[in-house]
């Protein structure tokens, strides 16, 4: 499959592309700095006013749309939130008007828009509110905890690409077996 993602050069996408590529599929990175072709991964400008991405894409399969601000970067202050939030419909906004402006249309659209992490308790429920554990006190430990974090989430987490159905305003998401 030709799987355009966008929010193809952050954490998760990094490693969601990695593993595409094993399986053997083509990926379009849509990014603010498009760069040049790396192997079976292309690059597309998108989110500025002169890029038109509609144009380069055309043949493609899939959208997985992962783009928005970072939700961990700095305190949540009011105006932090706001760019979370505005990063998100404008690129989910921006992603709508591709597609709409597609001839072939993609047979998968996937969205995500953050990646939260909570402790692990049968017996206590977790929020946002809830104390993290203490974090390692080394950034190589960190690190190292995030990739193994990553490298569980990708294994543990099955995702079903599912399709539009039905021809009215309101369409239902089914699965793709």
């Amino acid at each position: 499959m030709k799987i355009a993602i966008t929010g193809g050069t952050g954490m998760i996408g990094q490693a969601l592309t990695k593993r595409l590529l094993n399986e053997g599929h083509q990926i379009v990175i849509l990014t603010r700095s498009p760069k040049e072709a790396e192997g079976a991964v292309s690059y597309v400008e998108w989110l500025k006013d002169t890029a038109a991405p509609e144009h380069k894409l055309n043949d493609v399969d899939a959208f997985i749309h992962l783009a928005g601000a970072s939700i961990n970067e700095g305190r949540w202050t009011e105006e932090r939130k706001r760019v979370i939030l505005e990063s998100r419909i404008d690129s989910t906004k921006e992603l709508v008007r591709i597609v709409q402006a597609l001839d072939s249309k993609p047979n998968v659209v996937l969205s995500a828009s953050a990646v939260g992490i909570y402790g692990q308790d049968r017996h206590q429920t977790f929020t946002e509110e809830t104390a993290l554990p203490r974090r390692p006190t080394s950034s190589a430990t960190s690190v190292s905890l995030g990739k193994s974090l990553l490298n569980r989430l990708l294994k543990a987490v099955s995702v079903s690409f599912i399709r539009e159905s039905g021809s009215s305003s309101v369409r239902k998401a089914v699965p793709i077996h």
